[in-house]
Parts: structure tokens; C-alpha cells; sequence
């Protein structure tokens, strides 16, 4: 959660400082990563360990009142109802990292279509698409609302399914399907 909204980030002394900006935040986050990171390093524990870092669900920038607008590599529109909708899009982007046993090298990205779903995959490397991938690939999608009754609600509406394939960067890509 410490890279999740409400942004706060922790100081030297280990006080919580509130209601930061999602940059302020995100560079927190990235630092202690990173002094974590040298600290499993300097402990001969990094080679063999495996290191997932995921995100249950990619920005939401309007949660920031404060900030510049997100830019996007897309034409979305908000005004259409049976669109994709900027800010529910990248919501629908969420952050997954690896870092394999013995990995050795420098960072590279991966374009890719993954999920957070796929991190059980990865953990248990079973049909892990990070070390098979597939040719193409198709995954679906949906979106409901934060709901504040969280621990005692027991279902959700979702207001949107969607399937995706081979890149979410490509709106001809994207299918509404119905449930």
C-alpha cells in the first residue's frame, strides 16, 4: 500500500508526511525499493531470490487534485459511453516487475500483455508467461468502484468488461464483451 493513494511517504525518522503528490510519492517508493534492493545485495541474498513487484491497479490521477493531467499514447474519449474512458484505462495498466533467480544484467522493459493475475504464475512458474510467451495473447478485463464497505460488502458491480489483445496501447484491440 505505500505506493497507493491516500500519497504519503515516511521521512527520516520514520514519521508519516500526508497527503503528498503521486511524483513525491512514487519517487519514495522507488528509493526504498532500491535501498532494499542494496540491502539484500550486501546480504548475498539477491541472486537467489525471485523479486515480483505489482500493482492491483494502474493511476488514478484525478485522485490528485493537485497534479498535471496523465498523458496518454492514445485518442480516448470521455464523452462517449461505450469508449474507454482515460482515467478508467489507466486503471486498467497496472505495474508488474520481476527480477528471476540469478538474474543478471541490466532492467529492460517488456511490452508484452500481462496482468496481475499473472503473478501466481510467476511465483510458482507455472505457465509462467514471463519465461513462455505466448505468440498472442488475449485477457479480460473489468472494472467496478472502489467501495468503502470493503471488509463487509460481499459482491461488486461491474461496469465494464472488456477483451484485450496483444497490447492495450491499441484501441482496435479492445472488445466490450457482456457477462
Amino acid at each position: 500500500m505505500s505506493s497507493h493513494n491516500p500519497w504519503n511517504i515516511l521521512n527520516d525518522n520514520n514519521e508519516i508526511i500526508h497527503k503528498v503528490s503521486p511524483i513525491e510519492n512514487n519517487k519514495w517508493c522507488i528509493t526504498t525499493v532500491s535501498e532494499w534492493i542494496k540491502w539484500m545485495k550486501k546480504n548475498n541474498v539477491y541472486d537467489n531470490t525471485k523479486i515480483i513487484i505489482l500493482s492491483d491497479h494502474g493511476p488514478t490521477w484525478k485522485e490528485y487534485d493537485k497534479g498535471s493531467p496523465i498523458s496518454s499514447p492514445l485518442k480516448l474519449d470521455d464523452s462517449l459511453p461505450n469508449k474507454i474512458i482515460l482515467n478508467r484505462f489507466w486503471r486498467l495498466n497496472p505495474l508488474l516487475m520481476v527480477k528471476d533467480f540469478n538474474a543478471k544484467g541490466d532492467i529492460s522493459e517488456d511490452w508484452r500483455l500481462m496482468s496481475n493475475a499473472d503473478a501466481s504464475a510467476i511465483i510458482f512458474n507455472e505457465n509462467d508467461p514471463t519465461k513462455n510467451p505466448p505468440q498472442k495473447r488475449k485477457i479480460p478485463t473489468a472494472w467496478a468502484y472502489w467501495e468503502k464497505h470493503i471488509l463487509v460488502k460481499h459482491e461488486y458491480k461491474m461496469y465494464k468488461y472488456f477483451e484485450v489483445k496483444d497490447t492495450i496501447f491499441d484501441l482496435k484491440n479492445w472488445k466490450e464483451i457482456k457477462y
